[in-house]
């Protein structure tokens, strides 16, 4: 079973949640694509984004999500 590390402890994850991770990063990963390329605004990867943790609530993702996209 999938797991990740929190400060030495390890929290096991089930097969839904990771799941809901991988689509999460893939769908993310599409979006910074389309905004690196231009075909999206900032606002728009930025409505993307809330969407796609609204749906997905993912784990890990949200600990980046904060990130300032340079």
């Amino acid at each position: 079973m999938p797991a990740i590390s929190q400060k030495g402890l390890v929290k096991l994850m089930s097969h839904e949640l990771v799941m809901k991770e991988a689509k999460y990063q893939s769908a993310m990963r599409m979006f910074r694509e389309m905004l690196e390329t231009g075909i999206i605004t900032r606002e728009n990867y930025a409505e993307a984004e809330r969407l796609m943790r609204e749906k997905y609530k993912p784990v890990v993702g949200t600990l980046f999500s904060d990130m300032a996209l340079t």
